[in-house]
């Protein structure tokens, strides 16, 4: 065997170990989504995590592994950033025949003053991890998180909707009254009102009343100044 043939096989012996750490390289994201809705000018702040596994040749990288994070999509209602945007994967030289960290994030997202009431979207955020030495095949990964937005759009009072709900709810509530205009009054009585008193009606006979007393009286006071 030739010398050039030999060193050519040895540099495939020796390359066949590297190629299979760097297949075994990878990088995983998760985020839970956030329960409650985005609402309008609001700030909506929920956490994510990173994990990485790489084959053993990966405790070269004595200085960690470097990890970057990216907003790849988000809804035009909504303002997104991750934190860190950068970060390192601790390595720690030791004997284990493969390795893995996990490493948290955040995301911030802000809500637009105004959009689309109850629309769905999506936040991407992408990551990418890339050893230094030796193993150094970047690992990506993608995570997805479903958000709705919640404009502030809450119907009045006596809106349909609200009338409805308040019928299931309260089932014995009497319904809203409409306002009508009292019936014209045409049973014997007069009104009598100052500027000053509320209006009291009385009935015609008592008014009659008064005025005779008032004619007796006007009487009497003419006899005596007589």
């Amino acid at each position: 065997m030739t010398r050039p043939l030999a060193l050519l096989l040895l540099a495939a012996v020796l390359a066949a170990p590297l190629a299979r750490a760097q297949a075994s390289t990878s990088l995983v994201l998760a985020a839970v989504p956030p329960e409650a809705p985005l609402a309008a000018g609001d700030r909506l702040t929920f956490g994510g995590m990173a994990t990485f596994t790489a084959d053993a040749l990966v405790y070269g990288n004595t200085q960690g592994v470097p990890v970057t994070y990216t907003v790849t999509n988000a809804p035009e209602w909504a303002t997104v950033v991750v934190s860190p945007q950068t970060d390192v994967f601790p390595v720690m030289v030791g004997a284990a025949p493969s390795y893995t960290a996990s490493r948290a994030f955040t995301i911030l997202v802000d809500g637009a003053p105004t959009g689309p009431d109850g629309a769905l979207g999506l936040i991407e955020i992408a990551a990418t991890a890339t050893p230094t030495m030796m193993a150094g095949k970047p690992a990506t990964a993608k995570v997805a998180v479903p958000i709705r937005f919640d404009a502030g759009d809450e119907p009045c009072p006596g809106h349909p909707e609200v009338q409805t709900a308040l019928a299931i709810l309260r089932p014995d509530a009497p319904a809203p009254a409409e306002a009508q205009e009292p019936p014209a009054q045409d049973d014997g009585t007069t009104t009598v009102q100052s500027s000053r008193a509320t209006p009291v009606a009385l009935p015609a006979a008592a008014v009659l009343g008064f005025g005779a007393a008032g004619a007796g009286v006007g009487l009497l006071l003419r006899r005596r100044r007589g």
